[in-house]
């Protein structure tokens, strides 16, 4: 509901004023006060814009049971400059967050984000608090010149929790940072994850390819080739070029429950996209593997699994023996031996 709106909006003598008042529900009120002067050539800017104890709890009535938003956002900017090259000075903040949210793997207890405005400049100052972990955010912002803006945004945290529903639990400790302009996207840093137990009893429709037998009826069948060498998006729908380059390490506590294997990970990993390309590099050891399945106990002696370059095509370099437990002999030693690249390995 909106209580109260109002705009009143007046051009004379090559002036624009604009105002405007909304009353949001009882639970804030957003100010518009705009002047542009002389808006044939030099469109002078000047007037305020001002957010007063808006809600984020609005937002509820939108989520199913049991999920939740509440918070607060407070801001008052006054403008300056012209058009072609706007100042911007004042605040904008969201205060006191918390949230619980399905499609997030975390619940949030206290979350802040504060930005300032200096002109042509701004900077960032924020966390995210969860039951048990942090997450520090902070960043900056120019626009001197309003066609080559910069923009920039780091994301720290130790240790802190995700809970990925029916799939995984893990800690991470990102170190990571985007940077924008009008033409690139660049995310790069590290990413630990120190511990980890992952459980997977099926995988996501997108994880396997298209049978060969199968006939797509509404859209274009794609080729085994075709979905190995899949295109990720390479810009943003604004035009900029994307590009990553994050270094992923695996620490030694992490454990992976799926389809009869039970191990631990560890290894490092590099992520590289580029022009829609994305490139996996590096390599995941199996650690005190042991894999059960259609009445075998295979205990993995060997297990590499290497990437250099696309995703879906890693080298493997598995060993696996019949547990000697269960062998009637245990002098004899029997297993399986798989080497070479993922779509067609070498079995012995």
């Amino acid at each position: 509901d909106i209580p109260k709106l109002s705009v009143n909006a007046d051009i004379q003598n090559n002036n624009l004023t604009l105002k405007s008042d909304i009353n949001v529900q009882n639970q804030g009120r957003i100010g518009t006060d705009l002047k542009i002067h002389d808006l044939s050539k030099g469109r002078q800017l000047g007037g305020t814009f001002t957010i007063k104890g808006l809600r984020l709890s609005l937002a509820n009535q939108l989520f199913s049971s049991g999920e939740s938003l509440d918070g607060e956002v407070v801001s008052r900017l006054s403008f300056g400059g012209n058009l072609e090259k706007p100042l911007l000075n004042g605040n904008f903040d969201i205060r006191n967050v918390k949230t619980k949210l399905k499609s997030l793997p975390f619940d949030v207890t206290d979350g802040q984000v504060a930005i300032r405005f200096n002109g042509t400049s701004s900077t960032l100052n924020g966390h995210v608090q969860t039951p048990d972990s942090k997450l520090n955010i902070n960043g900056q912002a120019n626009w001197a010149h309003i066609n080559n803006w910069t923009a920039e945004v780091r994301a720290q945290a130790d240790n802190f929790k995700v809970d990925i529903p029916s799939m995984a639990k893990l800690k991470i400790s990102p170190n990571v940072v985007v940077k924008a302009s009008p033409k690139l996207l660049d995310l790069s840093g590290n990413v630990d994850i120190p511990w980890a137990r992952i459980a997977i009893e099926s995988l996501p429709d997108n994880a396997e390819p298209v049978s060969e037998d199968e006939v797509i009826l509404n859209g274009p069948r794609k080729s085994k080739e075709e979905l190995i060498n899949r295109q990720f998006a390479s810009e943003t729908k604004s035009g900029m070029q994307i590009q990553s380059d994050l270094k992923i390490k695996i620490g030694d506590d992490v454990h992976l429950d799926a389809y009869g294997l039970k191990t631990n990970l560890n290894g490092l990993l590099s992520v590289k996209q580029d022009k829609g390309n994305l490139g996996l590099f590096g390599q995941i050891n199996l650690k005190n593997g042991r894999y059960a399945s259609f009445g075998q106990d295979l205990l993995i002696r060997k297990g590499q699994i290497s990437f250099s370059g696309l995703p879906s095509q890693p080298m493997l370099n598995i060993e696996a023996i019949r547990n000697p437990e269960a062998m009637e002999d245990n002098k004899v030693t029997a297993g399986v031996k798989v080497i070479g690249m993922a779509s067609s390995p070498q079995v012995t």
